[in-house]
């Protein structure tokens, strides 16, 4: 696995992207209250912290950050450098509280913004421990290839894509997907209003589907974690 990583980065000079959720079986990752906690088992989560450990960054979009106030460490894991968090926030509205700010003096964290958000913004940010890349946008939407390279340069050799369903949608929208690490939880949600696994435009017809090869199953616990490889 190591050596598949470093090799896309030496011929891409971008990261090797995994798109992480958790999910219920009917691919649900919230209910329509937004309730999120907790879908997998502990069994299943101590695994996801372990790729979170092999992993040289982790990336959610704001309305995570928001919603969830997600932390984004790694628990009982061993690291050789810190974990990079990153957040994708075009118009700059992570909250200064929030605690993956708080833990900045720790873990380094990069808020990606678009290049017309306020001076006064980024400037509050940096104050609060955040280092901030200003990124065009199009149609209100970063060009991921562009963030990737500018990664990828910066000796990222691997990014963990931990949603949420917009987030992990526009990686698939744009084809930037490697390999997955799906954990699915023996329970169904339903609903129309449900918040589903990954959104984005999705694809028009069947047969440009994204495929996935070498699949692997796991089963922990009750769970299962369905890893596959883009292509």
């Amino acid at each position: 696995a190591l050596n598949r990583v470093f090799n896309h980065w030496i011929t891409t000079r971008t990261p090797w992207v995994i798109a992480k959720a958790a999910m219920t079986l009917d691919g649900k990752i919230a209910t329509k209250t937004g309730d999120s906690k907790w879908i997998t088992s502990p069994a299943a989560r101590r695994v996801a912290h372990r790729l979170r450990s092999e992993t040289d960054a982790i990336l959610v979009g704001v309305n995570t950050v928001i919603h969830d106030d997600p932390r984004l460490t790694i628990r009982n894991a061993p690291r050789r450098r810190p974990l990079l968090r990153i957040v994708l926030d075009p118009r700059g509205r992570t909250p200064v509280r929030s605690r993956i700010l708080r833990a900045s003096a720790t873990c380094p964290t990069l808020i990606v913004t678009g290049t017309g958000i306020q001076a006064s913004k980024s400037r509050r940010l940096a104050r609060h421990g955040a280092t901030v890349w200003k990124l065009p946008l199009q149609s209100g939407r970063f060009v991921l290839r562009g963030l990737l390279k500018k990664l990828g340069a910066a000796e990222i050799t691997s990014l963990l894509v931990e949603g949420g369903s917009e987030t992990l949608g526009a990686f698939f929208d744009q084809r930037r997907v490697n390999q997955t690490a799906f954990f699915y939880a023996p329970k169904l949600v339903g609903g129309v209003r449900s918040v589903k696994a990954v959104g984005g435009s999705g694809i028009r017809r069947m047969k440009n589907a994204i495929r996935f090869r070498n699949l692997e199953v796991r089963r922990i616990g009750d769970d299962l974690l369905v890893i596959g490889y883009v292509g």
